[in-house]
């Protein structure tokens, strides 16, 4: 590889060459970046990091898997046990899927794979909020001997080296589409044909992958936002601006007023429950407080939120005290 070597060469030979999937991610973003593809960019980023939104990811990255239980009866200890879809409780239903989101960046992934192959076993994904559910399931068996300890989805390693796969399919398509409109003498893609590009490798032509975006941290002047775009708003509190999926929640009511009505729907839930819920909300507080909060995480823990308190609103049951915690649910504006 020589110095003359435009950067969209040198992915296409290392991708090639067989070099490692996180190498190659990164010259996408720096792709992304001279070409002025903000979705290229955003795209390479998320398969490095981690997805946080289920609308943003791919196809590719929603697998099969099964659902098991660690769990007593009695005197007997359950390992293992497959949970049928049916199974589950009406809301568990409502908010997960037969299939499995892979949030994971590629790194962890591959690491995921790794010691499952050294180890002969199958990656373990706990379900979200399966301490509500494992709690119904327990209650609807009708013996109040059964406990259930875990809940998780099981997953084979041949299918974590599938998205794998896919992921480096997806960036082969990638480059094979660039190279179809480029002619021979350019050698920077247009913005515009980057992301056609990874439009077409990723879905199938539909613009179905969204740039991720980003939130403004405090300045007392000018500055810039997390993802290079110019800053300046004066006095601004971390997490007052966030933009997500092309949503935008702002300070007149957005973040810190729905984290606010949170808080203050917590003295319905059970002390244990309460608890978790306030641990979660300091979470967030501390993440956007940071000087440059990172939008991912943010994300995740805002989802993480929602996911508790749904399930414990349709745990406990109507009218069991949780009101105002489902009023806070109906109203997230994110």
């Amino acid at each position: 590889m020589t110095d003359g070597d435009s950067l969209l060469r040198q992915v296409q030979r290392d991708l090639l060459a067989g070099q490692p999937l996180p190498d190659l991610l990164r010259k996408c973003l720096l792709l992304g970046s001279e070409s002025g593809s903000s979705e290229l960019r955003a795209w390479a980023t998320l398969e490095l990091r981690g997805y946080e939104d289920l609308e943003q990811l791919p196809p590719y990255r929603k697998v099969p898997a099964q659902i098991r239980a660690d769990a007593t009866a009695g005197n007997t200890w359950i390992t293992g046990q497959t949970i049928g879809w049916s199974m589950l409780p009406d809301f568990a239903r409502e908010n997960l899927s037969e299939r499995v989101p892979l949030f994971h960046g590629v790194g962890h992934l591959q690491s995921l794979y790794e010691s499952a192959a050294s180890s002969d076993s199958n990656p373990q994904l706990t379900l979200p909020g399966w301490e509500y559910i494992a709690r119904a399931m327990d209650r609807a068996s009708g013996n109040p001997f059964q406990h259930t300890h875990a809940l998780y989805w099981v997953i084979s390693p041949s299918v974590i080296a599938g998205v794998l796969d896919d992921v480096r399919t997806a960036m082969t398509e990638l480059l094979a589409e660039l190279g179809a409109v480029m002619p021979a003498t350019q050698e920077t893609p247009t913005a515009d044909q980057a992301t056609q590009a990874l439009h077409i490798a990723v879905s199938g032509g539909q613009p179905h992958f969204h740039v991720a975006t980003s939130i403004t941290a405090p300045r007392a002047s000018g500055g810039s936002t997390i993802d290079g775009t110019s800053g300046g708003q004066s006095g601004a509190a971390a997490g007052d601006v966030v933009q997500r999926l092309g949503v935008t929640a702002s300070a007149d009511g957005g973040l810190r007023a729905w984290l606010d009505e949170y808080r203050a729907a917590l003295p319905e839930l059970d002390d244990a429950v309460r608890q978790v819920a306030e641990q979660q909300l300091d979470q967030v507080a501390a993440e956007i407080d940071k000087p440059e909060p990172h939008p991912v995480v943010v994300n995740s823990l805002l989802g993480s939120l929602k996911t508790f308190a749904t399930n414990a609103t349709a745990a406990a049951g109507a009218g069991a005290g949780t009101m105002g915690l489902a009023q806070v649910v109906a109203n997230w504006p994110f």
